[in-house]
């Protein structure tokens, strides 16, 4: 059995040699679709899942999530490499870009991706970023920089984005119920003006 799992995890790190952003790509976008099934279902208790809706996240997360997390942990892996800094420095900077670099382009390009794939207007999209955008900022700095200082200590290259997105299974549910409540009654009195 052990055998099977050693050529499984060699197979998929060969792969991920060769095919890094492809494979990134297609694991983001089911992990991503995969959640807001769970996400439907559990969550929200929703009698019919919306399977279009789940599509979408499947689309922003092969298209847009999977391969953005790719290019930029390899560009961050890549930068420090021949650093002389000391480990821990490494990683505290690798943290801090992480979280306010990445997570924050991440976020609006998720909110903004759902919201246009819903065709919403420029003030419904503007709408829901000052309604959703800062919530989901906030809790991602509760939930990520633990696990982040874990990924740059321990975790190799390679597998950062299985890692990260190993995690982001749960975080996703949380994100893509977030992106799909109603918005707050008073934010939509300041569009009805």
């Amino acid at each position: 059995m052990s055998t099977i799992v050693q050529k499984v995890f060699l197979s998929y790190k060969n792969f991920s040699k060769r095919h890094l952003t492809v494979l990134n790509s297609i694991q983001t976008g089911i992990l991503l679709g995969s959640s807001d099934l769970v996400a439907q279902k559990f969550v929200e208790k929703r009698e019919n899942i919306d399977f279009y809706r789940s599509l979408q996240f499947i689309g922003i997360g092969a298209l847009f999530v999977g391969p953005y997390s790719s290019v930029f942990f390899k560009k961050l892996t890549l930068f420090y490499e021949t650093s002389k800094h000391s480990k821990k420095s490494v990683v505290l900077q690798k943290v801090l870009l992480d979280q306010f670099v990445f997570a924050p382009i991440l976020v609006a390009g998720v909110v903004f991706g759902k919201n246009a794939l819903q065709g919403k207007n420029r003030d419904e999209i503007r709408l829901e970023f000052q309604d959703k955008y800062l919530e989901i900022i906030k809790n991602n700095y509760v939930v990520w920089p633990f696990l982040k200082i874990v990924k740059y200590n321990y975790v190799p290259m390679y597998y950062h984005v299985l890692y990260s997105q190993s995690f982001a299974f749960f975080w996703n549910i949380y994100v893509t119920w977030k992106i799909n409540c109603d918005i707050n009654e008073e934010n939509w009195k300041k569009v009805r003006l």
